[in-house]
């Protein structure tokens, strides 16, 4: 049995990566089971990305501090080696991460910087690397109690708004957001505003852009005192909640539910989430809220897939054409876990077979999926996958707009170096293809972050060019 990703006792071990420069048109970067974001000595942790706009992405983890790294569409890390600071005060940890819209990105973490609890802290960084607020970050809340489950949402305009639930008002926990301009200004209320106070705990917060300056946030609430169920409400750009007071019922059905959310490009967003109203072993239900708060769909939502077997993790993503896809872990072999994926229209019809189009349904468990839009109204989902003895690999599937399966059966190899790779990020590039991240063992030594790209066509990598024909990308 391997070692717990924080405990394991370190062995010593170096990974020595070379490069040759060819020439001022050199060859691109990425190469077999993807190139080096960070190797440095320890344990990165908790890689999440964006696109920079260009057809690269931006990612950032923690080790010690938080840092990021710009990766470009030659898969050239172009900012410092190992990542530019985004904070190394004392317990920066868990980032989250969203674009600026203007090639940068906007970093929030959980910080312990002179205290026992956990605040609130923001930073944006260019396109070049450049840290622009104050050194490790302005404060968004600080409040005397923890604050927890950020996420966070560009609000089109180069800042972000951020949600939270902390324990402010006592022993239960609220949700609450605050919103940050493109300087690094609050906005609201100081510590943020609250979104929904009512009795009893609320909850695992997610987030979407409502595109008008403002976002819908959804979360899991227990005010009923048996069940979590979910509510959501729309903030607009001062900070002001557009809905109901604490929020609108997305779903209150027996038994506990945990929301995920995506926008439907129409100042509304869809909600999907795992549901054990039918069964023990739980199904997937999904339900949109359009931007003046009311539930569009079936009361309590409409089923994505109720066949037997257990079903776990569900994201969503847009369809970018007002619907959404779903895809989830699945055990109705009975034999191990695979992936699932459906697509849901406007109204809420499902447009892929009943019960979903399978993913990938390999001999052995498929886990910890992510999913991100592929501009066609389909999506590319990567996981990290058992079908190798002795370590665990990334894999990649694309989706188009009918569910139909793009690539190879059961998925691309991203990489199979030897060792684990875990934990995999999919950001969209700007040509119909997608850019992984991931945590890589491959060293036994240390975990570390590497990437790899894989283009619209399923291969992976560079695009194949003639051999006197250099990357545009590396000869601007």
């Amino acid at each position: 049995m391997k070692p717990n990703i924080i405990s394991r006792k370190r062995a010593l071990g170096v990974l020595v990566l070379a490069g040759v420069a060819l020439s001022v048109c050199a060859l691109a970067s990425w190469q077999e089971n993807g190139v080096p974001v960070c190797t440095s000595r320890g344990d990165q942790h908790s890689v999440e990305a964006v696109p920079d706009g260009s057809g690269g992405a931006i990612m950032t983890w923690y080790n010690g501090g938080v840092y990021a790294q710009r990766i470009e569409p030659s898969g050239n890390v172009s900012w410092k080696a190992d990542g530019v600071p985004i904070s190394t005060a004392p317990g920066s940890v868990f980032p989250r991460i969203a674009t600026d819209g203007a090639g940068g990105a906007i970093v929030t973490w959980s910080d312990l910087r002179g205290t026992m609890d956990y605040d609130i802290y923001a930073q944006r960084v260019d396109s070049e690397g450049k840290v622009l607020w104050a050194a490790d970050g302005v404060p968004i809340c600080t409040t005397s109690c923890n604050e927890r489950c950020r996420r966070i949402a560009e609000d089109g305009a180069g800042g972000a708004i951020i949600t939270w639930s902390d324990d402010r008002n006592g022993v239960d926990c609220d949700i609450y957001a605050q919103r940050v301009d493109s300087s690094g200004k609050t906005l609201w209320k100081v510590n943020g505003v609250p979104v929904c106070t009512a009795d009893q705990d609320q909850g695992f917060p997610t987030i979407a852009p409502d595109g008008s300056g403002g976002a819908i946030i959804a979360w899991a609430d227990f005010r009923n005192g048996t069940d979590y169920c979910i509510f959501a409400q729309r903030v607009d750009g001062s900070g002001r909640a557009l809905w109901t007071t604490d929020g609108v019922a997305v779903c209150t059905t027996p038994g506990s539910q945990l929301p995920r959310m995506t926008s439907d490009g129409n100042g509304g967003a869809i909600l999907a989430w795992r549901d054990p109203r039918n069964t023990s072993n739980y199904d997937i239900y999904a339900q949109r809220v359009d931007g003046s708060g009311e539930v569009s769909w079936a009361e309590n939502g409409i089923p994505i897939c109720t066949i037997s077997g257990a079903k776990w993790w569900p994201l969503i993503a847009s369809d970018e054409a007002g619907g959404a896809i779903v895809a989830w872990r699945d055990y109705r072999s009975g034999t191990n876990y695979d992936i699932y994926a459906q697509r849901v229209d406007p109204s809420g019809k499902p447009l892929w077979n009943k019960n979903g189009v399978p993913v990938c349904v390999g001999a052995r468990n498929e886990r910890y999926h992510d999913m991100a839009p592929d501009g066609a109204s389909g999506a590319t989902i990567v996981w990290f996958d058992e079908r190798r003895a002795g370590g665990d690999d990334i894999y990649a599937q694309r989706l188009n707009a009918k569910g139909e399966a793009s690539w190879k059966l059961n998925g691309v190899t991203v990489c199979t170096a030897p060792e684990d790779q875990l934990y995999p990020n999919v950001t969209p590039d700007s040509d119909g293809g997608v850019i992984i991240s991931w945590l890589d063992f491959r060293t036994s030594t240390d975990y570390d972050v590497y990437a790899q790209k894989v283009n619209a066509d399923g291969s992976v990598g560079p695009i194949a060019r003639g051999p006197h024909e250099p990357d545009p990308e590396l000869c601007k």
